[in-house]
């Protein structure tokens, strides 16, 4: 009988435990601005701190849970663009009835229609469907977007405070359209790139202080064809010179995430003078203006010299009516004075590399050049410091030193002060002197081991190209050269090493190593010692590779 009488109360127990209830309610954005669909619910018990139940708001804001009967539970609301609701409720054993109002944070909703690009402001075009559209947030650094053959003309993108956001669109048949986003970050509140007009939208303005709302614009895409030119704006030379000035390189950068973004593009760099002296000296200008930059593009950006080529025109293409002898405003030569690309080759590529890919080979690169930045700081700071101590030990040298007790120790501190003085003065104008005819020399030579590089590099359909196995063992390696084509088998870095590692990342760069090395310690001592006193590794580094991944590692 007691044992029966336990077995009932067990069972009471447990059924009385197990009893739920219903929790239902609506989700809402503060100020009675709708209801707010999919946002994801929460309930979780206050005693026991578990999940319970869980469940997204339908499109009027509604939600149900099941909870249990008679006791504490905690309530969560969570939406991307929306500040996380808590609220904590005692629930009985009947129907509970709650409102979730949830405020929003600080950011932005981006809403982009995609549509052909207008020839004329009145002509009627197409919206663009079918289009892949990613999103990759630099700060940190993660995709959060990527959507393939997106079959409507618009999509929609939240855009939070405090984040940099790459926007990249790609349609067969156009040119791809990348766009920079910020939402306060590097003292920009809201900055776009590449996006155009960008308007607060109808139905929700921006509020007061622009803290957040819906941003609407209309990116335009334009179709490519054999024979399409594109100006390249800002590319400017000093007169009747064609290196190239760090803003003609900035505008350059631009043209390399062009080809990038557009792989299929075979693109000719075409380079123009004004009418202005003699076309024989113009044709020549634009000829060297034209290969200074492509030189650059396939240095810097790792363009393969298979992709652009160049081409001076001189002043044989005007756009106006400026030719020899005319009577022109310097604004009137000035447009005739341009850089364009023109679409020469359109190939089908099989192979394309996501956005995400793109951004993380971007971000090794930079991690690589200030690397090369900081060792040239260091290295010119070395210098300088021991042309100081040796010009100091020569002073110490010549100044006579004191004989005997009577001697005047302030005059010898006299005649030290100005022969320390001469001599800095007569070293800063010997230096002065050939100061510029060294540099000058340096640059000359660097360029020309460059393009010789460049052409060993490019030289490969008459060579054997070495093997790219990618059996790279895990470790701390020193690559000592890194190009965006394989090396010829006759390379000068095969006669000088044996048993180079070589890998390809799989964003368009491969790399020679060596390794062995136990501690980093140990391949920055050799690097220093060993490698860098050639300028043919300049461009070397140190790095850790684990499971096929490079790592760029600065000391």
């Amino acid at each position: 009988m007691r044992v029966f009488f336990g077995l009932i109360l067990t069972c009471f127990v447990f059924t009385g435990s197990s009893q739920t209830t219903t929790v239902e309610g609506y989700v809402f954005e503060t100020g009675n601005r709708g209801y707010i669909y999919d946002a994801a619910i929460t309930a979780e018990h206050m005693e026991t701190e578990e999940l319970v139940d869980k469940t997204r708001s339908d499109k009027d804001g509604y939600f149900k849970l099941k909870v249990p009967s008679n006791s504490m539970i905690r309530l969560y609301a969570a939406k991307e663009m929306f500040d996380i609701k808590r609220v904590e409720t005692k629930v009985g054993s009947g129907k509970t009835f709650i409102k979730l109002e949830m405020g929003r944070a600080p950011g932005y909703t981006f809403e982009v229609t995609l549509a052909e690009k207008r020839s004329y402001s009145e002509q009627v075009v197409d919206a663009i469907s079918g289009a892949r559209i990613e999103v990759y947030n630099n700060t940190t650094r993660n995709s959060v977007m990527d959507l393939k053959d997106h079959d409507i003309p618009e999509f929609q993108l939240n855009l939070l405070k405090g984040n940099h956001y790459t926007i990249l669109v790609r349609k067969n048949g156009f040119l791809s359209k990348r766009m920079e986003a910020k939402v306060d970050v590097e003292g920009c509140i809201l900055c776009f790139e590449g996006v155009g007009d960008v308007g607060p939208g109808v139905s929700d303005n921006l509020t007061e202080g622009n803290t957040f709302g819906v941003l609407l614009a209309n990116v335009e895409l334009e179709r490519i064809f054999e024979g399409k030119t594109m100006e390249i704006q800002n590319l400017y030379y000093d007169l009747a010179k064609w290196s190239l000035k760090g803003a003609a390189k900035r505008e350059l950068n631009k043209v390399i995430t062009l080809m990038k973004d557009n792989p299929s593009l075979t693109l000719e760099l075409g380079a123009h003078t004004d009418s202005r002296g003699s076309n024989t000296i113009n044709l020549e200008l634009s000829n060297k203006r034209a290969q200074s930059a492509v030189n650059y593009l396939i240095r810097k950006g790792g363009i393969a010299k298979t992709r652009i080529v160049s081409k001076g025109y001189g002043e044989n293409v005007l756009l106006n009516n400026c030719g020899n002898g005319s009577k022109c405003t310097e604004e009137e030569h000035a447009k005739n004075r341009r850089t364009e690309l023109k679409i020469i080759g359109i190939t089908d590529v099989r192979e394309v590399k996501s956005l995400a890919q793109m951004k993380e080979e971007e971000f090794l690169e930079e991690q690589i050049l200030e690397l090369m930045d900081q060792e040239q700081i260091q290295a010119k700071d070395e210098e300088e410091l021991s042309r100081i101590l040796e010009a100091d030990q020569q002073v110490r040298v010549d100044v006579p030193q004191p004989m005997g007790d009577n001697e005047d120790i302030n005059s010898i501190d006299s005649v030290s002060q100005v022969l320390l003085l001469e001599a800095s003065e007569n070293e800063m104008k010997s230096k002065s002197v050939s100061a510029v005819q060294e540099k000058d020399q340096e640059e000359i030579l660097e360029t020309k081991e460059e393009e010789e590089e460049e052409e060993e590099e490019s030289d490969t359909t008459q060579k054997k190209v070495s093997p790219i196995t990618n059996n790279v063992s895990d470790g701390v390696k020193v690559i000592l050269y890194q190009s965006p084509t394989p090396l010829s088998e006759d390379h000068w870095l095969f006669h000088r090493h044996e048993g180079l590692e070589v890998m390809d990342d799989g964003f368009g760069k491969i790399y020679y190593m060596i390794g062995g090395f136990r501690h980093e310690s140990d391949a920055f001592q050799f690097r220093k010692a060993y490698i860098l006193p050639d300028k043919k590794y300049k461009r070397s580094f140190v790095a850790f590779i684990q499971n096929g991944v490079l790592a760029v590692v600065n000391r």
